[in-house]
């Protein structure tokens, strides 16, 4: 897990072949610290967190059901505060739906993200989300 941070940007690249759940609390932990060092109130910044989870969570999940991949978290604040979120993996885009009740991660990004955009590509899927911040 690699972690670099500045006023405007932080981003993570992290290597999923193992430990999903130790690797999941160690970005939400970076990531809140980023967003609190850029003034970001607690109900937005647990918008971002959930955003985040969920496009992380797809990647694992789909993107690599057995072979580990790449996965790359970037966070960008402009001058103007909008928050752009980029989750980009390594893995395949699934073409068929998981079985089972599923279907809700694009939504509840949705909800709580200004705009989500999704570009799955031969080099693995992009997930570009914006949101725009209050000043605190």
């Amino acid at each position: 897990m690699i972690f670099t941070s500045h006023p405007e940007t932080a981003a993570v690249l992290l290597d999923w072949s193992s430990a999903w759940r130790l690797r999941h609390r160690v970005l939400r932990k970076m990531m809140r610290g980023w967003l609190a060092a850029v003034g970001t109130d607690d109900d937005a910044a647990s918008d971002v967190l959930l955003a985040c989870g969920e496009a992380a969570a797809n990647a694992v999940e789909h993107a690599f059901p057995e072979d580990p991949g790449e996965l790359t978290v970037e966070l960008r604040l402009s001058a103007d505060r909008r928050l752009t979120l980029r989750v980009a993996d390594t893995g395949q885009w699934r073409r068929v739906p998981a079985p089972g009740d599923r279907g809700r991660g694009l939504p509840l990004m949705r909800a709580v993200m200004d705009s989500v955009l999704v570009e799955p590509g031969e080099g693995g899927t992009v997930v570009t989300m914006q949101r725009r911040l209050a000043r605190v």
